[in-house]
């Protein structure tokens, strides 16, 4: 197989698993969304295409359920991201950087006077 088909064959590997986790986003069904991600990592697998840091994020890896607001509990808690799986109980940590702070522009502080 040649690089040029290959890439074709990944790129189209790469719109299908992004399509499969707009379709998990939009249904309605908890067992539709969680057959669209394993569809969607089966795609990945198969094609070699690893799935984005946020695409990892939506889903549990252990049970392979599509989080939403009832099936997770997010925390944050000492610079981590903790994702409690409420489908079988899996915790997942991730690293979380909070907003950067912004100075005010009209203040200046009396400190250095």
């Amino acid at each position: 197989m040649k690089r040029e088909e290959k890439k074709r064959e990944r790129d189209a590997a790469r719109k299908r698993v992004a399509a499969l986790f707009e379709v998990a986003g939009s249904a309605t069904a908890q067992d539709s969304a969680d057959r669209a991600v394993m569809k969607a990592r089966e795609v990945g697998q198969r094609e070699q295409v690893r799935l984005s840091r946020k695409q990892r994020q939506l889903f549990c890896r252990k049970c392979g359920a599509f989080w939403r607001a009832r099936t997770v509990r997010v925390r944050i808690r000492e610079g981590r991201m903790v994702y409690l799986c409420m489908m079988c109980k899996h915790i997942v940590r991730f690293p979380f950087k909070g907003p950067k702070r912004v100075q005010k522009q009209g203040k200046k502080s009396d400190r250095n006077k």
